[in-house]
């Protein structure tokens, strides 16, 4: 098989093998070093095409999200940042995708790290970022970002501030007609009417309800 075959086909089979183990094993986490050192040494031939490019950071999201689940959340959040020092400019929609995804599940994991702070500066870069994207994915993105930050700031005891992130929530996507986006923001409905209870505003937590 020719080097444009290799581009436009071999990486899509391996992260499809890659992501078929589905066990988050040191096994999977193999098979994604073995696609981004493929595409790498592919790099070294010819600029990557779109599709290549998108494979690649699609493959270190799913590395991240693997590194994750196996509690080793500092090296997730290195794999999410190349993710974004590598793609963040990028302008194409797959590629944006991946970016937010990256960011998004940073924040996730410097929770995770009890890096609460930082997470929520992560959160408020999704924002940035995506926050007047039309794509539905971004869009996502954006109400999951903006949901975690109001429950960190729950956790980090600023009530008011979570408050006013979840009315941020209802005001982007409370008309929203896509389910995901409903749940979200029915979820920071929920949330504020727990941090109104904890305020013994007890009135206005039923009234939310």
């Amino acid at each position: 098989i020719g080097v444009t075959g290799v581009q436009t086909c071999a990486l899509p089979i391996f992260d499809d093998a890659a992501s078929a183990l589905n066990d988050n094993s040191g096994e999977q986490l193999r098979s994604y070093d073995l696609i981004l050192a493929t595409a790498g040494r592919l790099e070294e031939l010819r600029p990557l095409d779109l599709l290549t490019r998108s494979q690649v950071a699609k493959t270190l999201v799913n590395k991240g999200f693997t590194l994750g689940a196996l509690n080793r959340s500092e090296e997730a959040v290195g794999v999410y940042d190349e993710v974004v020092r590598r793609f963040g400019d990028a302008t194409e929609p797959t590629l944006r995708e991946q970016v937010a995804k990256a960011l998004l599940r940073k924040g996730f994991n410097l929770g995770a790290l009890n890096r609460r702070e930082e997470a929520d500066g992560v959160y408020d870069e999704v924002v940035r970022r995506f926050g007047d994207a039309t794509e539905l994915v971004l869009r996502e993105q954006v109400a999951k970002a903006l949901y975690n930050k109001g429950v960190d700031l729950s956790v980090l005891k600023r009530p008011e501030d979570a408050i006013g992130v979840c009315d941020e929530v209802v005001r982007r996507f409370g008309d929203a007609t896509e389910p995901v986006l409903r749940e979200m923001a029915a979820k920071a409905l929920f949330n504020k009417g727990l941090r109104l209870g904890a305020l013994q505003r007890s009135e206005d937590e039923i009234g939310v309800y």
